[in-house]
């Protein structure tokens, strides 16, 4: 069922993301795997959070931010990592976002629709860019972006901002 990439990219997940955290300034609550509460029971799972397998977190990675948004049809590894993991951390409509408003960025005139959704033109436009480095590194710093800018407009962030930046941007 996995494709060979999307099992490597679960195992750099789960080393970011770990296991059960039920940390009081977090607004996803009680997270296993990195999956939230909230998405673990839209899925259908209703046992305690400390108890979500590892199998039922990795089927949720795989169809709400891998292949129903379309990530696994980045070409370029690298930028598939930085989108896949920028979606789980930032919501799968943000990380296209950056993509696309990346691609904008560094070619002027573009009129790539900023809409967080891959389809057939963004797809195109981004396959086949010849610097996909480029894209990956301005993907990364709209990341840090974001978690600056949430950090400052809610205190309880600063207890996340290092992590964030050590295990999803610096690494």
């Amino acid at each position: 069922m996995f494709d060979k990439y999307f099992e490597k990219a679960f195992e750099e997940i789960l080393k970011k993301e770990g296991g059960y955290i039920n940390h009081p300034n977090d607004s996803g609550k009680s997270t296993n795997f990195g999956i939230t509460e909230a998405v673990a029971r839209k899925h259908g799972y209703r046992g305690h959070m400390k108890d979500l397998p590892v199998s039922y977190a990795k089927n949720i990675y795989y169809t709400d931010y891998y292949k129903n948004p379309r990530i696994n049809e980045i070409i370029n590894d690298k930028l598939r990592m930085e989108v896949f993991d920028t979606a789980i951390n930032c919501g799968t409509k943000t990380a296209i976002k950056f993509l696309q408003e990346s691609f904008n960025l560094i070619n002027p005139g573009s009129q790539l629709s900023v809409d967080g959704i891959i389809g057939h033109q963004t797809l195109k436009q981004i396959n086949n860019y010849k610097s996909q480095n480029r894209l990956f590194v301005l993907c990364n710093a709209l990341q840090a972006e974001y978690y600056l800018k949430i950090t400052r407009n809610n205190e309880k962030n600063e207890s996340f901002i290092f992590g964030w930046l050590d295990k999803r941007v610096f690494n």
